[in-house]
């Protein structure tokens, strides 16, 4: 698991100290809700990295960043679709 992975398990509250999981050296038995907290944590990193790529599309010929409406738009169609999938879809 990368770090950030174990930090957001942490700020989640998944990692429990009554069960062993010695492969990766921490302890966990998640609640439900715990483990929901975890997903909301990973998709809002996800949510993160998508706006600091609002604005940057590419590189000119000039070597500056540029960016165009229809990139910025695909990112907010891209977190949408994210919610959607994950928050509404039953």
């Amino acid at each position: 698991m990368s770090k950030k992975i174990i930090e957001l398990a942490k700020l989640a509250e998944v990692l429990r100290t009554e069960y062993s999981a010695p492969r990766y050296g921490i302890h966990s038995e998640p609640a439900l809700a715990d483990l929901i907290r975890f997903a909301e944590l990973i998709l809002q990193e996800c949510f993160d990295a998508s706006e600091d790529l609002r604005g940057y599309s590419g590189v000119g010929e000039n070597g500056d960043p540029y960016d165009t409406p229809s990139w910025n738009a695909a990112l907010v169609s891209l977190k949408n679709l994210i919610r959607f999938r994950f928050y509404n879809a039953n």
